[in-house]
């Protein structure tokens, strides 16, 4: 009975997309931790870390942090549980890659050289941090412009380097259904630039999706 009368009122359509979007919403909030999860489980269990970019997880953790200390103040607490979970997950990939780079593949001085190349990504967002203490939402608007090129240090990296062995793949990919994910949500809901990292940074993950790939196969043909 409640199924006919929403449908015949015209109101069941509007409540099955509301309730579609809703989901996809609680999926975005979660998804950069479910996608981190393989790459966490790979490094504990192999302890590799090659073709990781230190540099752009270290720049997401810095990112997030950002964005938390904007969602407190206006206690937002859909964007404060969201970031929390960003911050959370790219903390522990950044935190394994400096421990096992430490103790098994390289010294301090080792690891900042590999990653010299990359850490004017870092310093881009001190000025974003500066900011903030003068005005959280001129923070804030620096940080989306800045956001947009944190991807760029890992594509920079599976150039860069010749072994991806660390680099997990279902990660990437689940980062691509993040990105589709944001993209089909800021259309919905009529704000197709809310997301608009996810133009930049899909055309990278392919690109990183592709080396990783090329780089299994060539280990196949080896053997």
């Amino acid at each position: 009975m409640i199924y006919m009368s929403l449908h015949i009122e015209g109101c069941f359509y509007v409540k099955g997309l509301v309730l579609i979007l809703n989901i996809v919403g609680i999926v975005l909030l979660a998804s950069v931790a479910i996608a981190n999860i393989p790459q966490i489980v790979q490094m504990f269990k192999t302890r590799d870390t090659n073709g990781i970019s230190l540099t752009m997880h270290a720049a997401f953790v810095l990112s997030w942090g950002m964005w938390l200390v904007y969602a407190f103040p206006i206690g937002d607490w859909v964007l404060i549980a969201s970031n929390a979970l960003g911050f959370v997950a790219e903390l522990a990939v950044t935190l394994l890659v400096v421990f096992y780079r430490l103790t098994h593949h390289e010294n301090v001085l080792g690891t900042i050289k590999n990653e010299g190349h990359n850490l004017w990504f870092i310093a881009a967002l001190v000025p974003v941090m500066v900011a903030g203490f003068f005005s959280l939402d001129l923070m804030i608007v620096l940080l989306a412009f800045a956001d947009m090129t944190i991807i760029l240090p890992q594509v920079v990296e599976v150039f860069k380097v010749k072994d991806l062995s660390g680099s997990n793949l279902l990660t990437w990919w689940l980062f691509v259904g993040e990105a589709c994910l944001g993209i089909f949500y800021a259309f919905a809901i009529g704000e197709p630039l809310s997301y608009a990292w996810a133009y930049l940074y899909l055309p990278c993950y392919f690109i990183i999706i592709w080396k990783i790939v090329s780089y299994k196969r060539v280990l196949r043909l080896a053997v």
